[in-house]
């Protein structure tokens, strides 16, 4: 079985982290971090994942290439990287020297250039491009797969078939398509007035970009011939242009530089980088691999020890009231007859003022005792209506919405654990609250398939009383 080969589009995925974790996350230190962070998450994931036998990184060197020696105007309209990207890419290439990853990078060529030689050199493995950018399409055979990560981690290899498939010509085919089409991402100029589509069925029919200049004769639309032959010159620079090399010179140790092993991950020069940049999932994952301690302690649960009760009396609602006024903040979530923001409204409200400790606040009159669901509302909008006290909530939006529902406008500031969550680790891939609990504090809440099953349309009204008063209060604890 052949080994495998990963060559990483360095500033590919700097720019996809970049964009992709919003560009605006920073340390401590005030230092953009989002392509930093994306970058050593997704090298993480895919060593997990994929179990590389070699791994190396392609980067494109500052200043010029032979390809701009060809044609000036060579990327000539494409935007300078935005500042707070430009200043993490040194951090970027601290990244691969803390995990002991060889870097390729040459004066007068693109990383694209050094892949496609690494490809050439490599057909007794099976080599993977890790990059979004189609160009390397040019390049897929039955050694050579062009791997892409798209939303929500999903991953997609291709391969020769594939591009037949999407494209009807072969991957070698494909740099006529992409001359005649061109870029304007890189101002490659092409064929002006011919697009994907009508490029794709000009290789299609005549294999080449010259083959149709040694048959214009044959070309039915006039309109077409016409740029064909006006743009010759043109559409032969493109060729050259779009073409990735494949005979650049790269160290000849290139495979011992890039063979995978543990320590690759264990040095403390990656803790340490991890650490300064505060990337404290990464750390407490590099802490927990390099003390061989896989199995962490079992998720904590209710113990029984904790004041969760329900306030169904008059005197009841008065001493939570009391508390609440006196606090300047209160975690505070509904439970409700359903999840349409529209239709549905809360049966009751849970409160929390300080750990281990919360209230479940009925909304049902079959649950109170000597008080109404709208003297209770009365009592509590005065809270809600106070602009100096903090109402914390896990995607609060759906709580204010909801209680919009039944009159009572919530006007206090708000604080949402599920925001925050996501700033602090936007790598993650659920932020309910079950999933929150489990990741911040290893605990492990009652979830809510238990209440009502699995069916969405299940209704908490269903729910016996105290295992809802339970359920309520531990939301909000």
């Amino acid at each position: 079985m052949k080994k495998k080969l990963f060559v990483i589009d360095a500033m590919a995925l700097a720019y996809r982290s970049y964009h992709a974790l919003g560009g605006n996350i920073r340390n401590s230190k005030g230092l953009p971090t989002a392509a930093i962070m994306g970058t050593a998450t997704f090298l993480e994931r895919l060593i997990e994942k994929e179990n590389p036998d070699y791994l190396l990184i392609a980067s494109d060197m500052p200043g010029k290439t032979f390809r701009h020696d060809l044609y000036q105007a060579y990327k000539a309209n494409r935007k300078p990287m935005p500042e707070d990207l430009s200043v993490q890419i040194p951090y970027l290439y601290q990244l691969f020297k803390a995990m002991d990853l060889p870097v390729l990078k040459e004066t007068k060529l693109e990383a694209d250039d050094l892949i496609g030689t690494l490809c050439a050199q490599s057909t007794d493995l099976n080599t993977y491009i890790v990059s979004g950018d189609k160009d390397f399409l040019q390049l897929v055979n039955s050694s050579t797969s062009l791997y892409s990560s798209g939303k929500a981690g999903v991953v997609k290899i291709s391969g020769p078939d594939d591009v037949m498939s999407k494209f009807g010509v072969t991957p070698g085919q494909f740099i006529d398509v992409l001359a005649i089409m061109g870029d304007t991402a890189d101002n490659i100029p092409g064929i002006p007035g011919i697009g994907e589509k009508g490029a794709c069925k000009l290789i299609s029919q005549f294999g080449t970009l010259e083959n149709i200049y040694k048959n214009l004769d044959s070309l039915p639309n006039n309109k077409q011939k016409e740029k064909i032959t006006h743009n010759k010159e043109l559409a032969i620079l493109s060729k050259i242009l779009v073409t990735i090399k494949k005979d650049c010179h790269i160290p000849t140790n290139w495979r011992e530089a890039s063979k995978m092993h543990e320590n690759k991950l264990l040095s403390d020069d990656l803790g340490n980088f991890y650490t300064e940049m505060e990337f404290r999932t990464l750390a407490k994952k590099w802490e927990t691999r390099k003390t061989g301690e896989q199995t962490p302690d079992a998720p904590a649960k209710i113990t029984g020890k904790e004041s969760y009760r329900s306030v169904s009396t008059r005197k009841e609602l008065e001493i939570l009231a009391r508390r609440l006024r006196q606090t300047d903040s209160f975690a505070f979530d509904t439970e409700t007859s359903g999840l349409d923001i529209v239709q549905d409204t809360p049966i009751g409200m849970a409160f929390a003022l300080k750990e281990n400790e919360a209230y479940y606040v009925p909304l049902t009159d079959g649950d109170l005792i000597d008080v109404t669901p709208a003297t209770i509302l009365e009592e509590l909008k005065e809270i809600f209506n106070d602009k100096n006290k903090i109402a914390i909530g896990h995607n609060i939006k759906f709580d204010i919405q909801m209680m919009l529902n039944i009159g009572i406008e919530i006007k206090n500031q708000v604080a949402d654990t599920m925001v925050a969550a996501h700033l602090v680790n936007p790598n993650l891939n659920s932020y309910s609250l079950d999933s929150s609990c489990l990741f911040w504090l290893n605990y492990a809440k009652i979830p809510t398939a238990s209440l009502i099953g699995k069916n969405a349309a299940a209704s908490m009204l269903e729910v016996d009383f105290e295992k809802l008063v339970k359920y309520a209060c531990e939301d909000a604890d």
